[in-house]
């Protein structure tokens, strides 16, 4: 949808009300969204790692797909409101429509090229004023990435509601039409409306909320932490998803805009990625490089001490097991600390604290 009168009043209050920073990415973009019909307008977009594609719909009813630099250009030529474009299984044909009018989502085969006849009503839940401020952005969380019970196809849909700026979470059973359940809302940036697109991030387990009107994009962890708010270039932004380089820093980020078939590929943009744990010591690699440790050191004897740790700093066996699983190992039981290693009594207190990785996925 285009701003009108109602677009440049959020302008207005954003620029009493901001707390965004300035776009930390290159100013420089590449138009890869130039192979798309003339008469496409971009609604949303979608970014497949497991494929390599970027999907894009129109609020024409058109389904597109393409390479990341913007060849081979795939159409079909449907119809519907389309504002709203996501997968729940990365490895399948099927792909969801988000539809604003009225609020929905449907499936799409890529196999066939068409609709299966599948679709679930939001409209229970998403109400707006006026059909032109209703569902503009459509995502997919898996199982293990939220804090919400678990989803019946693998993970939790998230729709955006433009006219309030609040997003809804959905438990949609994808094997049957009609069968979905509201779990909750929340509102990321308070007061801020005009949300035109959701992307959410595997990789990084970041969501990504798009808003229009205030030309502004929000970074946000699952459990409400925002983590930036930036101001972005350019205006009339429906469409938002990020090409993850981990553990690259940067990454290419694609805006789409709602005139033309534009869609900006812009580098450069720094990325959040998640700590790796080479040697899966319980010690993030960052925390052993700046303790002087090796992150690619095993823990042999897992005593939650690594070997470079028992060998230069307590002249302990790496190979030496613990006994009694509390944090020592049995060598250093007898011979520093003079305890039974087969006492678990004996670990009441550990001699050192270990710092955990602070792994995206929730148990």
């Amino acid at each position: 949808m285009k701003k009108g009168i109602y677009g440049l009043m959020i302008i207005l209050l954003f620029q009493l009300a901001s707390a965004s920073t300035s776009w930390p990415g290159s100013s420089d973009y590449t138009e890869i969204g130039s192979g798309l019909p003339a008469s496409f307008e971009v609604s949303a977009l979608f970014y497949n790692p497991e494929n390599n594609k970027v999907f894009t719909v129109s609020d024409s009813g058109i389904i597109s797909y393409m390479n990341i630099d913007g060849s081979s250009v795939v159409n079909y030529y449907l119809s519907g409101d389309y504002e709203g474009v996501t997968f729940a299984n990365l490895s399948s044909n099927y792909v969801y429509i988000g539809i604003e009018n009225p609020d929905s989502i449907v499936e799409f085969d890529t196999s066939t090229g068409r609709l299966t006849g599948k679709s679930w009503s939001l409209t229970s839940w998403m109400a707006s004023s006026s059909a032109n401020l209703g569902l503009e952005g459509l995502t997919f969380v898996p199982n293990g990435y939220h804090y919400y019970s678990t989803g019946r196809s693998g993970g939790l849909f998230l729709a955006a509601l433009q006219e309030n700026g609040v997003i809804y979470v959905f438990n949609v059973d994808t094997s049957t039409s009609g069968s979905v359940s509201y779990v909750t809302s929340f509102t990321p940036v308070a007061g801020r409306t005009d949300i035109s697109d959701l992307y959410f991030d595997r990789t990084t387990a970041i969501l990504y909320v798009l808003y229009d009107s205030s030309n502004t994009l929000v970074e946000m962890k699952m459990n409400g932490t925002i983590l930036n708010d930036y101001l972005i270039p350019g205006s009339d932004q429906e469409g938002i998803s990020i090409i993850t380089s981990c553990p690259e820093t940067t990454a290419t980020i694609l805006i789409g805009q709602d005139y033309g078939n534009s869609i900006l590929a812009y580098t450069d943009y720094p990325e959040i990625c998640p700590e790796i744990d080479s040697d899966g010591d319980l010690l993030s690699d960052s925390v052993e490089v700046t303790y002087g440790t090796d992150p690619n050191d095993a823990d042999s004897d897992n005593d939650l001490l690594n070997d470079w740790e028992e060998i230069f700093r307590y002249s302990t066996d790496p190979n030496d097991s613990d006994s009694d699983n509390g944090g020592r190992s049995d060598y250093r039981e007898v011979t520093t600390d003079a305890t039974n290693p087969n006492n678990a009594s004996d670990d009441k207190v550990l001699s050192i604290r270990r710092i955990r990785s602070p792994f995206f996925r929730i148990s």
